[in-house]
C-alpha cells in the first residue's frame, strides 16, 4: 500500500478496536499502515451506541435481573429474530469464556453460581473500558453530517442497572439533525449509488430496504424523515463522509465495497 497517514474507521472496525477482544483489536491494528492517524465520525460513534454497545447494555441488565446463565439462555430465545442482537450476544459469551478461561477464573460447572457473577463484573467493565477506548481512539471525530454530539456515557442507576440516553425519538427531525440536508448536497452521488444498487438482479434484503431507504432521504430535503431510514442507509453515509484523504478501514467488504466504488474512495479490508 501507497504511504497512508489518515485511516478511517467504520463501525465494524472501530467495534472490533475498542468493545471486543484481542484478537479483534489485533486484527484491525494490523490493517492499518504504521504511523497512520486515526478518524472517525460522530455518526459512527452513535451507530455503535445505538446498536453493538446496546446491546451488551441490554445484556448486561438482563444478567443482574436473572439468577442464572438459564436465564440468559432463554433471552436469547427470545430475541433470535434480531440477529445482530443474537450475534452480540453470543460473541460476549465466547469472549468471556476465552478471557476467564485463560484467567482459570471460570467454573462452567457452576454456571449458575460464581461464574455468572464474573460475567457480570466482565461486562459491567466491558462496557465502561469500551465507551473509554471508543471517545479516545480517533486522533479526530468528524461530524460533517451533524450527527449528534451530545451522548453522555452509559451510567449505572441506583438499581444497578446501565443506562445510556441515546434520544433516538430525535432521529429524523430536521431541527434535531444535519443528516437530511448533507445528503440533499450530495444528492449526485447518493443517486448514482442507487442507480448502481437497482442494477443488482437478486440484491439481498439489506441492499434492497437501502434503495428504497435512499430516494426518501434526498427526495425532500426540508421534512422529517424515519430514522430507520437513516439506519438503513448507515453504510452510504459513512462511506461519503470519509474524508477523500483517508483509507477506509472496515471488515463489511460485502456492502461497502461497492459503495467505496461509486463514490470513488479507498477502503481496505480485514476479517
Amino acid at each position: 500500500m501507497a504511504d497512508v497517514s489518515r485511516v478511517f474507521l467504520e463501525t465494524s472496525s472501530l467495534i472490533d478496536l475498542t468493545l471486543k477482544g484481542r484478537r479483534s483489536r489485533q486484527t484491525v491494528l494490523a490493517a492499518i499502515p504504521q504511523g497512520a492517524s486515526i478518524v472517525t465520525s460522530h455518526y459512527v460513534v452513535y451507530e455503535v451506541a445505538r446498536g453493538f454497545l446496546r446491546n451488551l447494555i441490554l445484556l448486561y441488565n438482563q444478567a443482574i435481573e436473572g439468577k442464572g446463565f438459564n436465564e440468559l439462555q432463554a433471552y436469547v430465545g427470545r430475541v433470535r429474530r434480531k440477529s445482530h442482537m443474537v450475534g452480540t450476544i453470543v460473541g460476549a459469551f465466547e469472549q468471556f469464556y476465552k478471557e476467564a478461561a485463560a484467567d482459570g477464573g471460570a467454573d462452567w460447572s457452576d454456571i449458575n453460581g460464581t461464574t455468572l457473577l464474573l460475567f457480570r463484573a466482565w461486562l459491567k467493565g466491558n462496557i465502561r473500558r469500551g465507551w473509554t477506548k471508543l471517545n479516545r481512539s480517533a486522533a479526530l471525530l468528524i461530524n460533517d453530517v451533524g450527527c449528534r454530539d451530545d451522548l453522555r456515557p452509559p451510567h449505572l442507576d441506583a438499581d444497578g442497572f446501565y443506562q445510556q440516553e441515546l434520544k433516538r425519538d430525535q432521529c429524523g427531525r430536521v431541527r434535531n439533525c444535519g443528516l437530511k440536508q448533507y445528503v440533499a448536497n450530495g444528492r449526485p452521488d447518493f443517486e448514482r449509488l442507487r442507480d448502481t444498487l437497482l442494477r443488482i438482479k437478486k440484491p439481498d434484503q439489506e441492499t434492497a430496504t437501502r434503495i428504497r431507504a435512499l430516494r426518501q432521504l434526498y427526495r425532500v430535503p426540508k421534512t422529517d424523515f424515519l430514522r430507520a431510514d437513516c439506519y438503513a442507509c448507515g453504510d452510504p453515509i459513512i462511506v461519503h463522509e470519509c474524508p477523500n484523504d483517508c483509507v477506509l478501514v472496515s471488515k463489511n467488504r460485502q456492502h461497502i465495497e461497492p459503495i467505496c466504488f461509486v463514490f470513488n474512495k479507498t477502503a481496505v479490508y480485514h476479517s
